[in-house]
């Protein structure tokens, strides 16, 4: 059965599909792929012969290029409808794909993501996305949106994050599946952020910086999670590059 509560895809929202994908996969390693759909071609980012990304223009007009995560779960019509029931919006409700059924979401803050039943039982989210976290305008504001729709329980890490501020942690089922924080940018834009393995972090960023794209967050460590940084594409899609020490891996 497919891992209920975990993030378990990813895609890719950009203007400039081609240049998002060549891009990417040489700052990340990831190898680039394709898939004939019937009719068009899924363009899509992989780890050896696993596909573990997508990379699709908007499906709609003034969405902003960015990183689309799929939360994997069995009953998404029941969760679509806590979620507007609890201040969230739906974008695109519940539909029918190949694939699955997926819908996709936006919580009170703006920050947008998916929800996704897929038709594959064995469907496993692979280890290519190490990790994936909230970035609110408040993040203690927001938590009971996911906890009241999403079914996800909430905790804190007991280590402080560089800069200060609360680090909350959401699990389902026990496990752990995300994390929350509120944006250190008052003026950005809400959003989910994940974050992609890389062997050598330094390496990759300085790779995305070659390639024209911005440097977010500057490398940093941080005991028992990783090194990581943040960076955005030429399009200004942002991703989150980490090398997690061997507590987190």
């Amino acid at each position: 059965m497919a891992v209920q509560g975990r993030f378990t895809w990813f895609e890719l929202v950009t203007p400039d599909v081609d240049d998002g994908r060549a891009f990417w996969s040489e700052v990340t390693g990831l190898a680039e792929s394709s898939m004939d759909t019937g009719g068009s071609t899924y363009r899509m980012l992989t780890q050896g012969e696993r596909p573990v990304a997508g990379i699709v223009a908007p499906r709609m007009d003034n969405v902003p290029p960015q990183w689309l995560s799929y939360w994997e779960f069995t009953d998404i019509d029941e969760r679509v409808a806590a979620a507007k029931k609890n201040g969230g919006t739906v974008i695109v409700p519940p539909t029918d794909i190949p694939v699955g059924r997926f819908a996709i979401l936006g919580d009170p803050q703006g920050a947008v993501f998916a929800l996704f039943k897929s038709t594959d039982a064995s469907n496993e989210p692979g280890d290519a996305f190490h990790w994936n976290e909230l970035w609110a305008k408040d993040a203690d504001a927001v938590l009971s949106f996911y906890r009241k729709s999403i079914g996800v329980t909430l905790d804190e890490m007991a280590q402080p994050m560089p800069g200060g501020g609360t680090y909350h942690l959401f699990k389902f089922d026990g496990a752990l599946v995300g994390g929350a924080l509120t944006s250190p940018n008052a003026q950005a834009t809400a959003m989910w952020l994940p974050y992609v393995k890389v062997d050598d972090v330094d390496a990759a960023v300085a790779r995305a910086k070659k390639l024209g794209g911005r440097v977010i967050a500057e490398v940093m460590d941080v005991e028992t999670v990783g090194r990581f940084g943040i960076v955005a594409d030429r399009q200004g899609a942002v991703l989150g590059l980490i090398r997690p020490s061997p507590a987190a891996a």
